[in-house]
């Protein structure tokens, strides 16, 4: 993956002038807030700025392309007083929270600085944050969260009734569509959603050679082959995994829009590995995003538990309650069926919602 500029350097790069300006009418307005360790002036009546250093940048997701963002700077100020008749001055170290709004939408648009104070460090919320590359910062836990929040928005209708995901329609409401083509000669991607009109390379199998096509933004591309020769998942589920990635990692792809003049051809892509990293990519934290979210979306936590016990309950009648190999067996084989997903998608589930004897059913198959 290409080297990829944090939120903190374009702003760095774009924006230092008008923090700059909007930073030293704040310390001139204001000597008497500053925190002065100085042994010369103690209670300046006078500040002005002299340089500062962004430290890091807090950033906070809203709906839309809008993001809200504390830029947290280490400023070099110059302060003065008058003591005993005598004018006194020096140099001190003060931290800043300079508190913007900023749109993505080809580019950085909109930018505003909305406050500016004294950098408080227990001021930091938990809630929305984006990392330095505007990656969403989900944990594991918060997966089951997300793809309700995703399912209220796009098909309420699965979190009241179990049901298989309408993924057509999903599509549909978020504005995106879907086309089949081979992407690669050896099926070594899956998918790929695409966030910006752009030319990409797909597979002639006829003509034995990759050429050129046309596409638009929010098209997801998908390979039909890939699903006769691998056993990650089937079609609803890559489909929806490029739906994560719409949803929660547009804002990324207009960041590397900033300083990238190919960022049309940027996009994500399920790959038939994961491998082992000390240190991930961006790209490799929004694959575990989607990877995780997907089946989620596909298979809702209350309606999932919901179908698990009435397929349970079922299979009890029909082997006895004490054949739980078959018993749970059926339970996934029927489950997959439901939800249309693959049977190790349906026993995975099933393993993350604390049904822990599915763990020898289906150890070697997956169709």
């Amino acid at each position: 993956m290409a080297s990829v500029s944090s939120f903190r350097d374009v702003i760095a790069n774009m924006y230092y002038n008008d923090l700059f300006n909007e930073l030293s009418e704040y310390i001139e307005d204001n000597p008497d807030k500053l925190e002065s360790n100085s042994y010369r002036v103690q209670s300046p009546d006078e500040a002005a700025l002299s340089d500062f250093d962004i430290i890091t940048i807090d950033i906070t997701d809203l709906p839309g392309n809008s993001i809200l963002f504390d830029v947290i700077v280490s400023a070099e100020v110059e302060i003065a007083e008058t003591v005993r008749r005598n004018r006194e001055s020096d140099g001190i170290e003060q931290w800043f929270r300079i508190s913007c709004r900023a749109d993505l939408d080809d580019g950085i648009q909109n930018f505003q600085i909305k406050s500016i104070s004294i950098y408080n460090k227990y001021r930091e919320s938990k809630l929305g944050r984006l990392s330095e590359y505007l990656v969403p910062i989900i944990e594991k836990e918060q997966f089951d969260d997300v793809a309700t929040e995703f399912l209220s928005e796009f098909c309420p209708e699965a979190l009241s009734t179990p049901m298989p995901i309408p993924v057509d329609e999903v599509v549909k409401r978020m504005g995106l569509k879907v086309k089949e083509i081979q992407l690669t000669k050896h099926f070594t991607i899956f998918g790929q959603i695409v966030f910006g009109d752009c030319t990409i390379e797909y597979y002639d199998r006829n003509e034995r050679a990759y050429k050129p096509l046309e596409v638009s933004r929010g098209t997801i591309l998908v390979d039909p082959n890939v699903y006769f020769m691998r056993n990650v998942g089937c079609m609803n589920n890559t489909i929806i995994h490029e739906c994560v990635h719409w949803y929660k990692h547009r804002k990324y792809h207009e960041l590397v829009k900033t300083y990238n003049s190919d960022a049309l051809l940027i996009s994500c892509r399920v790959n038939e590995t994961t491998k082992y990293k000390k240190q991930w990519t961006p790209e490799d934290w929004m694959e575990w995003h989607a990877n995780g979210i997907a089946p989620r979306i596909l298979m809702p936590k209350s309606m999932t538990i919901k179908k698990i016990e009435e397929l349970i309950k079922k299979n009890e009648l029909l082997f006895g309650t004490h054949d739980r190999l078959n018993i749970m067996e059926n339970v996934v084989y029927e489950l997959a069926d439901f939800f249309q997903v693959s049977r190790i998608a349906a026993k995975i589930r099933m393993l993350d919602l604390g049904y822990k004897e599915v763990e020898g059913v289906y150890t070697y198959v997956d169709d």
